[in-house]
């Protein structure tokens, strides 16, 4: 047990550190990279930077996920592959047409939040507002996914620009990783575009991080009121972790394969509250009625469409007590605790990290399996006492 600061908008707040591997682990684990035929020769071979390894001509691979790609597929030749991050969490690689009127991109992120329906909600509203009023989807469908039945979600989308362009997009998650494949070019390459993205996904391989079979959401408009400010509360550190161990990460078999979402952490029905934003997409979505199983969720605000999720969630046993649970890539951050379902302002100052919300711990994803927690005492009833 240990202690050290963390200084957030000028305040100095001390915290304990709990390192514990958790019952259910954000497990990022790698794993060897799996063999292939060559599809490029060694000098024709893309830069790789130090998140992934590259053993041209074989395809190269995402470190810590332990997922490879192809260095091409149809049309496509990989031209790139790159890492937002220092840590290996959040890459992406670049593909085009010999003739660049064709792109393609393949995102591996691991959000703390890995669900392929709330994932597409997202993508989808981004995909629609920066293509315009008259895209829309022509064809949408579940396809296999590295030997998966129904492993991927495949959207193809008709009318964009004004009907002068066409893209398309697969959405898998394979462990705790999301993979988001996008190809997009001409309208009238559209059947090219659909070859190419189905090629970039028959072409990657998974390891350990196996894809499991998507999730898909239904959604409708929600009625009612929205909510007022809910109470805050001062919890124990006990009560704060073990809302985390159930927040935190996936499920796995005996064999360390991942399991698709037995929990039931994200509903199949929500109904939407609010669309908005400015700049990145933000989606309010409501849980409608009870939902089965130790989870109470009551509420997902999406940001963006890369793992920025704010979550209201419970546990069965303790429904009244909601935590806020702000996910992002390689981590949480959790707010609160109130007393009831928190009101949209409350949610947005989550989103800010509003000093009005007190911030109660972190979790940050270990590559190794487990996580580590970070409990923050200015907040918990108890205080700073181990």
């Amino acid at each position: 047990m240990s202690s050290s600061p963390l200084k957030r908008r000028g305040d100095i707040l001390n915290w304990m550190t709990l390192t514990a591997t958790l019952l259910l682990a954000m497990g990022a684990s790698a794993s060897a990279a799996p063999s292939a035929a060559p599809t490029a020769a060694p000098e024709a071979a893309a830069p790789i930077d130090s998140s992934w390894i590259d053993k041209a001509p074989e395809p190269p691979v995402a470190k810590r996920a332990g997922i490879s790609i192809p260095r091409s597929a149809g049309i496509l030749k990989l031209t790139k592959v790159q890492a937002y991050d220092t840590a290996g969490l959040d890459n992406v690689a670049q593909y085009a047409s010999a003739d660049e009127a064709i792109s393609g991109t393949v995102f591996i992120y691991y959000p703390s939040l890995a669900d392929t329906g709330l994932t597409f909600l997202a993508t989808d509203e981004t995909i629609r507002r920066r293509l315009g009023a008259s895209t829309h989807i022509a064809e949408d469908k579940l396809v296999a996914v590295g030997g998966v039945a129904e492993a991927g979600r495949r959207v193809i989308y008709a009318g964009a620009s004004e009907g002068t362009r066409s893209t398309a997009a697969t959405i898998v998650r394979a462990g705790g990783w999301i993979i988001k494949i996008r190809v997009s070019g001409p309208a009238s390459r559209a059947a090219e575009i659909a070859a190419a993205l189905d090629g970039l996904s028959a072409g990657m391989t998974f390891g350990r991080n196996n894809p499991v079979k998507a999730h898909v959401i239904r959604t409708e408009d929600c009625a009612g009121k929205t909510e007022p400010d809910a109470p805050i509360l001062k919890p124990a550190g006990g009560e704060v972790a073990a809302l985390l161990a159930l927040a935190v990460g996936e499920t796995r078999d005996e064999k360390g394969r991942a399991l698709e979402d037995v929990l039931g952490r994200v509903p199949d029905r929500l109904c939407l509250v609010r669309s908005g934003g400015e700049g990145p997409v933000e989606l309010t979505y409501k849980v409608p009625g009870k939902t089965p199983g130790i989870y109470a969720p009551r509420l997902f605000h999406l940001v963006g469409d890369a793992g920025f999720i704010v979550e209201a969630t419970a546990s069965a046993k303790t429904p009244r007590n909601v935590m806020l649970l702000r996910h992002r890539i390689g981590g949480l951050d959790a707010y609160g605790l109130l007393r009831g379902s928190p009101s949209l302002a409350q949610v947005e100052n989550v989103v800010d990290q509003d000093e009005n919300m007190p911030l109660l711990a972190r979790a940050m994803a270990e590559p190794e399996g487990g996580s580590r927690v970070e409990l923050g005492c200015t907040h918990l009833k108890e205080g700073c006492k181990p």
